[in-house]
Order: structure tokens, then C-alpha cells, then sequence
């Protein structure tokens, strides 16, 4: 359904999942900057489908806005009272692009199956949440929104940990419910 809303920007569609602030830490005007020229060198000549999420500070809409102007975009800030493109945009997206602070937009974009790259600021996540990080990297499930990051990839695995469960209990008891 959303696949309409965007057909008139250029591909590739990069998804872009905006966090925020943590009790660890916050972001910075640099940070906000870094993560929008990186994903905008990602896309090169596509576009961006971003969204903010409740935790996305307004200040950091302020410094992404004017920095999207030579790009082509769509641009939702989360509202909980509105019709949230979220799904749509992963659904959509030739690549997701996410910041690091939340586990569940990383998770959300990993069990997507499209390239996924994550902007991992350590003074925003905490360890546990590098942990996940670096365990998404090693199943060859996503990877960092670095100056090295190319759409030339395609994910190992999407992430489906309840159909691993699955299929392991079918695999270890399927001879006790033959």
C-alpha cells in the first residue's frame, strides 16, 4: 500500500530508521549530521524514505531537514496519532539504514532479508546493545553505516529467531510426535 507514496522517487530506496536519545547518552549535532551524509552517500543517486521514532529529538529533525533539501526524500515524523509508514518503508526499501539505540528497530530491519546497516554511536548504545550489534555482523545479517558502506551485498539470512526455534524443536522431537 505505501509502495504509491514513493514511486516517484528515484531507486534505490534506503530506509532510514531514526532512533534517538538514551539514558546512556545523546546524540550530537555531529552525530545527526554523520548519519544523514552517510546514508546519503549509500543512496548516491536513489532516494530516502526516513522516519523518526517517539525517541527522534525535534532539534535533530532541525539539523536532518536542510541537509535533505538536494535529496530526494519522504520524510515521516513519528505522530502516534497518524498513520505510521514504518512497515511500509521496510517493506519497500532496497536497503535499511538504522541507528543503533534501539534493538528493536535493528531487529525489525534484519528480519526484513534486505541489506541492513547500522549507524552505532557508543556514547547512545550501551553494551548490550553492541553486542547485538556485532552479533547481527557475524551471521552476516547487517553492517556498519561506516564510510566503507556499499549496496553490493545481500544479507545472509533474515533474522527469524522464532523459526530457527521452530524448526529446531520440530527436528529434535519430531520422532516423539511420529
Amino acid at each position: 500500500a505505501w509502495e504509491q507514496q514513493f514511486m516517484h522517487l528515484p531507486r534505490p530506496w534506503i530506509t532510514l530508521s531514526l532512533g534517538g536519545n538514551t539514558k546512556q547518552g545523546s546524540y550530537r549535532t555531529s552525530d545527526w549530521h554523520d548519519v544523514i551524509k552517510r546514508v546519503q552517500a549509500l543512496a548516491g543517486k536513489g532516494s530516502l524514505l526516513i522516519t523518526t521514532s517517539r525517541r527522534t529529538p525535534k532539534e535533530a529533525m532541525d539539523i536532518c531537514t536542510p541537509l535533505l533539501q538536494s535529496a530526494p526524500h519522504f520524510l515521516y515524523r513519528w505522530d502516534a496519532d497518524k498513520n505510521n509508514p514504518y512497515l511500509g518503508m521496510l517493506a519497500c526499501a532496497d536497503a535499511v539504514a538504522v541507528t543503533g539505540d534501539s534493538l528493536s528497530m535493528c531487529a525489525e530491519a534484519c528480519a526484513s532479508g534486505k541489506p541492513v546497516f547500522i549507524y552505532a554511536n557508543d556514547q547512545v548504545a550501551p553494551p548490550k546493545h553492541r553486542k547485538l550489534h556485532q552479533a547481527l555482523y557475524q551471521r552476516g545479517m547487517a553492517r556498519p553505516l561506516d564510510h566503507n558502506a556499499t549496496l553490493d551485498w545481500k544479507p545472509v539470512a533474515a533474522l527469524d529467531d522464532a523459526g530457527y526455534v521452530a524448526s529446531e524443536i520440530r527436528s529434535r522431537f519430531s520422532e516423539m510426535f511420529a
